[in-house]
């Protein structure tokens, strides 16, 4: 609704209001990291490096866990090009913080 009545009202770039973070490249998904965990319920920074972690965690229904960055779906499926690092792809930069 807001980005129909920026359009309406004449706005050239619109904007939702909640996804344009600084980032600290043209890829950097840190700011929607930090954001998702400082606004939404149920969810918990901790300490833990999940760039340096190995583990393989599961969720379980009404647990929800997050498994190391090395263990997901897309890193596993497209491993060779995670690992270039002329690919584009991010690869474990410590994100921006929150200001």
């Amino acid at each position: 609704d807001v980005v129909r009545r920026q359009k309406d009202i004449g706005i050239d770039i619109v904007n939702e209001g909640e996804y344009g973070h600084i980032t600290s490249g043209a890829v950097d998904y840190g700011a929607w990291w930090n954001y998702s965990f400082s606004r939404m319920g149920g969810l918990t920074m901790t300490n833990e490096d999940r760039w340096a972690a190995q583990d393989i965690v599961r969720s379980e229904p009404g647990k929800i866990r997050l498994t190391s960055f090395p263990d997901r779906r897309d890193r596993a499926k497209f491993r060779d090009a995670y690992e270039d690092p002329n690919s584009g792809i991010l690869g474990g930069r410590a994100s921006v913080g929150n200001p």
